[in-house]
């Protein structure tokens, strides 16, 4: 079982703000009409959409998100805006 105590206070506190943003931004996306949300900068980890290969780290390429499916979330407990694909 998890005890607090035997936890590092900021990081069982940052822990739990991150996973209050996702559920927040999971809530965001069904009141926006969205199905999915890939954030601008994400490591998409395969060498295609056709292959299941993992692809190497040197020749991953952050995603960009085209300028007219871009959306924004600001998260509440973060305190940041981030962009993406929605």
């Amino acid at each position: 079982s998890l005890y607090y105590a035997s936890l590092s206070a900021p990081q069982a506190r940052q822990h739990v703000e991150i996973v209050e943003d996702q559920i927040w931004l999971q809530q965001q996306l069904d009141e926006r009409n969205l199905v999915a949300f890939v954030r601008d900068g994400a490591i998409l980890p395969r060498v295609s959409g056709a292959d299941d290969k993992p692809m190497e780290l040197e020749k991953a390429v952050p995603f960009a998100s085209p300028e007219r499916l871009k959306v924004s979330f600001s998260l509440p407990n973060a305190g940041t805006t981030i962009h993406g694909l929605g």
